[in-house]
């Protein structure tokens, strides 16, 4: 990445390039199809995982914790009480529909909304470091070659479910995290900021990309200013004023329920603090790495109705997300920077952490942990500012096309 990352001569927007609306389309008409051939008229009730609309009806009504046990939703279990064990930063815009939808907030359609919503901010990222038409090729192909569709969409009664909010809107907001960041404008920077921090609120590790974008904005600053004390203080530090404040909220909500500002929940779930086996371990890396490797396409007789992929724990990482290919691809015949090196770091860290979980995201298509790093290999991809060529955009089309059949089939092969 170069210095003139956020502040390059390139079209900026791109939003008169026919290819923007057509990708756009393209996204919109897929989720159309996988709806259709699911028939999946739950995206347009609450869905029945939907810990956030439960937790939103307890802040209405004054109360931190809920009303009682939900046998069937993953609840913390604390001094007796039951709360939801998850960051709370989702139940906001449910919270805030409420009031206008009393009769409920469609949970399926949020996660689409919140999906689609990352395309053009995806696409404004892109368009600093390579053309419209570049742009929307890459932009759409990252959210909808993988693993990520099937997060948004997912299908039956899991549609709309509290994990699938919590990726979905994390990835969205850490995506307008970078775009804000390096935007010249003051206020811009401050939403960026604002942005990551709710961010972590919904995906605690987006926190590992706080440094590179620290990184950003110095790399965005007017060359003279750099390492200048003063324009640190002026141009830095106000913009971590608004995190500060969201982080100290979340940390006292943390603390008034469980007693400790680092603990949202989780550890609290019945199947870890009885189970007797750590949530987050060491120990846990090397199988699920090994999972996460298993080719698909091939006999797994362990599957009901004989699936040709393993359906939980994760399996060919190399094809669910194929993001992770071009952003390794686009280190080739060059010298990363100081920010690539910064980036890749927070890239390892976060892959570590993901795979240290227990269940590795459990029941799933592909690797659904993995997309909560598709924001910062996007960055990745990007920094070597090459244009995706014709080889680039058949590979990732093909995968999409791929992945989408598969996400389809995945279904068929479950049982919920």
């Amino acid at each position: 990445m170069s210095r003139s990352v956020g502040l390059n001569d390139r079209d900026r927007t791109g939003v008169n390039h026919p290819g923007w609306a057509w990708a756009g389309f393209a996204l919109a008409l897929a989720f159309i199809v996988i709806a259709a051939v699911r028939g999946e008229a739950r995206l347009f009730t609450v869905g029945m995982y939907d810990s956030y609309a439960v937790q939103a009806q307890a802040w209405r009504e004054g109360m931190v914790r809920l009303p009682g046990n939900i046998p069937h939703l993953e609840l913390a279990v604390f001094d007796g009480e039951y709360y939801v064990s998850f960051p709370p930063v989702p139940t906001l815009p449910i919270w805030l529909l409420q009031w206008i939808m009393p009769g409920g907030v469609p949970s399926g359609l949020l996660t689409v909304a919140y999906f689609l919503l990352c395309y053009p901010v995806a696409y404004g990222i892109c368009a600093r470091y390579v053309s419209a038409a570049g742009s929307a090729a890459l932009a759409s192909l990252a959210l909808a070659g993988g693993s990520f569709v099937d997060v948004a969409v997912s299908g039956g009664i899991y549609s709309g479910g509290v994990w699938y909010q919590a990726q979905t809107l994390g990835t969205l907001l850490t995506l307008c995290a970078f775009h804000c960041v390096l935007s010249p404008v003051r206020a811009r920077r401050f939403a960026g900021w604002l942005a990551i921090a709710l961010a972590v609120g919904c995906r605690p590790f987006q926190g590992v990309y706080i440094p590179f974008m620290v990184w950003l904005q110095w790399d965005a600053a007017p060359h003279g200013d750099r390492g200048k004390l003063d324009w640190f203080a002026r141009d830095v530090l106000p913009c971590w004023i608004a995190p500060a404040i969201t982080a100290c909220v979340m940390g006292w909500y943390n603390w008034v329920r469980f007693g400790s500002p680092f603990e949202f929940g989780h550890n609290y779930l019945p199947e870890f603090s009885r189970a007797g086996q750590a949530q987050f371990a060491l120990s846990h890396i090397p199988g699920n790495l090994l999972r996460i490797l298993r080719p698909p396409f091939v006999e797994y007789p362990q599957e009901p109705f004989g699936a040709p992929f393993p359906l939980s724990r994760g399996f060919a990482v190399y094809f669910t997300q194929p993001m992770l290919i071009a952003a390794s691809a686009s280190l080739v015949n060059r010298t990363p920077n100081a920010g690539d090196r910064l980036l890749l770091g927070s890239l390892a860290v976060h892959l570590l952490l993901l795979l240290s979980h227990r269940t590795f995201g459990g029941w799933q298509y592909g690797t659904r942990y993995i997309c909560d790093m598709l924001p910062g290999l996007l960055m990745l991809r990007l920094s070597s500012r090459r244009e995706p060529g014709i080889a680039e955009r058949a590979v990732l089309l093909a995968l999409a096309v791929c992945n989408l059949v598969g996400t389809i089939a995945f279904h068929a092969y479950s049982v919920y």
